[in-house]
C-alpha cells in the first residue's frame, strides 16, 4: 500500500499559516510589564547580580518579567558569597533543586512587611508554607531576616533578604 505524501499538505499549510504566525501562536513573546518590572528593581540596586544569574539560569527570570503580582524575597549578592563553598556552583548545575531554591523566595501576589507582620505563614508561588515571624518590628521569613522591604515592582513587590533562602524538607 502506497502512503501519500504529506508535502503537498505541508506547502499549503506554509502558505496559509507564515512560520512567523505559526511560531507566534506556539511562543508567545509577552511584552515585559513597564521598566519597573521586579527585575528591574533588582538591577537597579547593585546588589542582586548573583540572584538575576540564578534566575536566567533556571528560567524563572522572565516570568518576573511579564507576569504578577509577585512578592520576591531577594537575597543579596553577599547573601549568596555566604553561602558554603561549592554550594551555588552544585545549585547551578541541578536546574530543578536550583528552582525549587528559588520558588522558595517567590509568593502569589503583592505582599507587604506590614501585611507579613499579620501572619506566622505565607505559601510560595509553587505551594510551599514559609515560616514568618516578627520581633521588635523586625520580619523574619524562613528565619531570615528582611533588610530591606517595599520595593515597588509595576508586577509586584521586592523585599532584600540577608540570606538566601532555603526550603526545609517536608
Amino acid at each position: 500500500m502506497k502512503v501519500p505524501s504529506v508535502a503537498p499538505l505541508l506547502l499549503l499549510l506554509a502558505l496559509i499559516f507564515p512560520a512567523s504566525a505559526f511560531a507566534q501562536t506556539i511562543d508567545p513573546q509577552p511584552e515585559p510589564m513597564g521598566d519597573d518590572h521586579l527585575i528591574a528593581v533588582l538591577e537597579e540596586t547593585g546588589e542582586h547580580t548573583v540572584l538575576i544569574q540564578v534566575l536566567e539560569a533556571s528560567g524563572l527570570a522572565a516570568p518576573l518579567t511579564v507576569d504578577g503580582p509577585f512578592t520576591l524575597f531577594a537575597p543579596t549578592d553577599d547573601a549568596f558569597q555566604a553561602l558554603p563553598e561549592g554550594s551555588l556552583e552544585a545549585l547551578m548545575q541541578d536546574t530543578e533543586s536550583l528552582q525549587s531554591v528559588l520558588a522558595f523566595h517567590v509568593i502569589q501576589g503583592e505582599v507587604r512587611a506590614s501585611d507579613l507582620g499579620q501572619t506566622d505563614s505565607v505559601e510560595s508561588a509553587f505551594g510551599h508554607p514559609i515560616p514568618v515571624s516578627t520581633s521588635g518590628g523586625a520580619v523574619q521569613v524562613a528565619g531570615v531576616m528582611v533588610s530591606d522591604a517595599d520595593h515597588e515592582a509595576s508586577n509586584g513587590i521586592v523585599h532584600i533578604v540577608d540570606e538566601v533562602l532555603i526550603p526545609t524538607q517536608d
